[in-house]
């Protein structure tokens, strides 16, 4: 196999990327400027401009970046399982723990730049969508509808509504937790240490808990439906003796 040749010019790329990625992480989209990015990379602004055109841009890279690979792993366990299990169902906590544990394991390797991407992650959901662009559905719309898929291959009960409902439901939560750094480890300070958020394994096996339980639980629009179904079968019975 013919191996991939670094060439200067793509060596510079990935270390402007790399360079940007550690300065947005650890400041902001906002406050950091081109030429920050220029000095810290040790370029010139015209190696910035050519690689990447504009700030924007070079924002776009550094989310794509950091998602793809977490991304295609997790399509590419989840496709791995699926094969695996013929006409069987699977079970969700499989599902569950094939969809954040990538994420959780990249934001917690200190050291690799994926350590930063749950705060950028953040930071982008700040900004316009117009700005954006077509990156969240590019990065992560077919990873949704395929888990969404799974989660109710696993769990038939649960309508397609809930399960969008509740993938939403464990982004945001899988976020949550492994954004406790930036937000001074308050859970970890709360519990006197005994929940330990630099622990990927800790927090994957919590998360897949209570994830779990959640998404096993009633739907409020079955239970709205099977009270009135419960209603209409008990005013038909008094009909009927009556």
């Amino acid at each position: 196999m013919r191996e991939l040749q670094v060439t200067p010019e793509s060596a510079t790329k990935a270390h402007i990327l790399a360079v940007a990625i550690r300065l947005f992480g650890e400041h902001s989209f906002d406050t950091v400027s081109l030429r920050d990015i220029t000095v810290a990379a040790k370029v010139n602004l015209g190696a910035v401009n050519y690689h990447y055109g504009s700030k924007l841009n070079l924002i776009r890279e550094t989310l794509k970046s950091l998602a793809s690979p977490i991304n295609e792993k997790r399509i590419a366990s989840l496709s791995e399982y699926g094969a695996s299990l013929g006409k069987k169902r699977g079970e969700l906590e499989t599902v569950i723990r094939l969809l954040i544990e990538p994420f959780v394991r990249a934001a917690r390797d200190k050291d690799s730049l994926s350590v930063y991407y749950p705060r950028l992650l953040i930071l982008a959901r700040t900004l316009p969508a117009k700005l954006i662009g077509t990156y969240t559905s590019e990065q992560h719309d077919e990873l949704a509808r395929r888990f969404v898929g799974a989660f109710r291959r696993a769990s038939p009960e649960l309508g397609e509504a809930e399960a969008f409902w509740r993938y939403d439901f464990t982004i945001g939560a899988m976020l949550n937790v492994v954004s406790d750094p930036y937000r001074s480890y308050r859970l970890r300070r709360l519990s006197g240490g005994l929940c330990d958020t630099d622990d990927p394994d800790q927090i994957i096996d919590e998360l897949v808990v209570f994830l779990a339980a959640g998404m096993k639980a009633h739907a409020p629009v079955a239970r709205k439906l099977q009270k009135q179904n419960k209603a209409r079968d008990v005013s038909h019975r008094a009909h009927q003796a009556g």
